[in-house]
């Protein structure tokens, strides 16, 4: 922390300082502080979340970009802003920082987690065959696609194309306890510890029906976790 000094001068009627008498308490400079933002990735990721809004209609978002081998955060972005210096912009729609704030279901985050159980569990091996025909799957009156019909998907296959029927199908078969557990040993559902004003932490949903896409979480934790496998075994927190 940083504050000024005070000294007492004599000054002439122009209100010039012509001498110092004498220093009443001296001047305390503050530490340097230093950001993890790279300004340039900062205006990349907010030029490419503007034109994703645009195109695909939405009405708000967040782009994060984390070097996986430190954690360190190199830009947040979240749409649509507000001007600090203009008041008439404020809201509390904008002002939030919805990186930390707002919760999501991760999606295909979870995928490779869904399927490192798996492997663990000895019931599947990378060569397991998951049939995934005809591109539609209900489960509890819940309906789950993939983009195509993929046939017949190797585990490996299954997380290559990112298949919500394969992996829903996996999940299935894997005690919902232990996949709950998976997800939170590797932080869903805890703070990150960056330490920005309103963090969320998320939780992870107990339910069977649920438990097997719906991990609830924080987008930054969606973003470390990403990292983590990313970088390894390690898994950083952001800063």
């Amino acid at each position: 922390m940083a504050w000024q000094g005070k000294k007492r001068v004599r000054r002439d009627r122009r209100g010039q300082t012509v001498e110092n008498l004498d220093q009443l308490s001296p001047v305390h400079h503050g530490r340097e502080l230093r950001l993890s933002i790279d300004v340039r990735i900062q205006a990349a990721a907010h030029q490419a979340l503007a034109r994703t809004l645009v195109e695909h209609e939405a009405v708000g978002g967040t782009a994060m970009v984390l070097d996986s081998r430190t954690g360190e955060i190199l830009a947040m972005v979240n749409l649509p802003e507000f001007n600090p210096n203009d008041r008439s912009t404020f809201n509390t729609h904008v002002m939030r920082n919805r990186a930390v704030t707002d919760i999501f279901e991760p999606g295909s985050t979870v995928k490779p987690f869904t399927l490192s159980l798996a492997l663990q569990s000895g019931i599947f091996t990378p060569d397991t065959q998951i049939p995934t025909s005809p591109g539609v799957l209900v489960l509890n009156r819940h309906r789950i696609r993939d983009i195509h019909d993929y046939g017949v998907l190797s585990l490996t296959n299954v997380l290559v194309k990112s298949s919500n029927i394969g992996t829903a199908k996996i999940a299935l078969e894997l005690n919902p306890s232990q996949l709950v557990a998976t997800l939170q040993s590797v932080g869903f559902g805890r703070l990150t510890g960056v330490e920005l004003p309103g963090e969320r932490s998320g939780g992870v949903a107990v339910q069977r029906a649920v438990a097997l896409k719906r991990a609830r979480d924080a987008i930054l934790w969606l973003r470390v976790v990403g990292d983590c496998i990313a970088a390894g075994p390690c898994l950083y927190g952001p800063g």
